[in-house]
């Protein structure tokens, strides 16, 4: 297969520091791996674009409810997409975890998983850690770009009848939760400050 679409080719490249660093370790040096990974993910991004625009039609790009495979064959090939994809994913959320830029190419990368993978037993715990990291992700990032990624992903990974779609819901519940606790939280430390400053007048 041609390099656009070895998927565990273009992920490893992504993943080992030595596809896509310099042999110095200068600050001018860093910023430009920084630089080439950025380029890789791009690269594996447009080539999922790709290969999902042959597979399936508008709706599922877009989040449809009428999404569905064009035929047989390309369907497979998606879901040979799907796991190569779910099984790097976890990694790869870890390993830039503080790169804004590529966290907002990986945040967006589940929407285009095909949900048939997701109810495959020996997915299941590379499904679950990805939930686990764009949960996460979803409640530390202050990026509106990473946010909206995160969202469309997860609302992909609890929609459908798959296996695993009851466990994506409880994720989205528990961010909710999560969320409302933080503007609770702002909210009586707002109400304290205005409090004591009302008293020091």
């Amino acid at each position: 297969s041609s390099i656009t679409t070895n998927w565990s080719a273009q992920l490893r490249a992504i993943n080992e520091d030595s596809v896509a660093t310099t042999t110095s370790n200068t600050t001018a040096d860093k910023k430009t791996d920084a630089v080439k990974q950025l380029v890789l993910m791009r690269m594996l991004m447009a080539s999922v674009k790709e290969e999902v625009g042959s597979v399936g039609d508008a709706d599922f790009l877009t989040g449809g409810k009428k999404s569905k495979a064009k035929k047989n064959k390309t369907n497979t090939s998606h879901e040979k997409l799907s796991i190569e994809l779910l099984k790097a994913l976890p990694a790869l959320f870890v390993k830039f975890s503080g790169d804004s830029k590529m966290l907002q190419q990986l945040a967006s990368l589940p929407r285009y998983l095909i949900h048939s993978v997701f109810s495959l037993p020996q997915r299941k715990a590379d499904f679950t850690k990805v939930l686990k990291e764009i949960g996460e992700l979803y409640v530390k990032s202050t990026e509106e770009a990473v946010l909206t990624q995160c969202a469309m992903s997860l609302a992909h990974m609890a929609g459908g009848s798959h296996a695993r779609a009851a466990d994506a819901s409880k994720q989205m519940m528990s961010i909710v939760e999560t969320l409302k606790g933080k503007v609770s939280d702002l909210a009586a430390f707002k109400l304290s400050n205005g409090k004591k400053k009302k008293k020091g007048e």
